[in-house]
């Protein structure tokens, strides 16, 4: 069992996305950083929209935003926190991330893993007493 104990999400307010941010690295052992706005510094994954040819809005999330792979990295609809949480996940610990989903959505998405992460915890400590 962990040695650290998680604060309960509940007691993390939701409209600081800082806080959030902070706790969900502690808990889950990550450097994650998001920049909302244009004015960023050069960032690990790009997790924005442009526009195609033919004028479709298009989105995409990648590791090198200048050149995103078509199969992988595209999405036809607005990505979900959870996919962009989810590819941050596979083998990313630290990461500076440029962001045009809104904030209020990743910190959600940042809270709902901290509540299951919280539950998991709370049930391995009913289960060793």
């Amino acid at each position: 069992m962990t040695t650290y104990v998680p604060k309960n999400p509940e007691t993390i307010d939701a409209d600081n996305f800082t806080e959030v941010l902070n706790e969900f690295n502690e808990v889950f052992g990550k450097e994650y950083t998001f920049y909302f706005d244009y004015n960023y510094p050069r960032v690990d994954v790009h997790c924005t929209s442009d526009t195609t040819a033919d004028g479709y809005e298009i989105w995409y999330i990648a590791d090198d935003g200048y050149n995103p792979t078509i199969c992988e990295d595209v999405y036809y609809y607005t990505p979900h926190a959870s996919d962009l949480l989810d590819r941050l996940e596979y083998g990313i610990d630290d990461a500076s991330v440029y962001c045009e989903i809104e904030q209020y959505e990743i910190a959600e998405e940042l809270l709902e893993r901290l509540r299951i992460n919280y539950d998991n915890y709370l049930f391995e400590l009913e289960d060793n007493k």
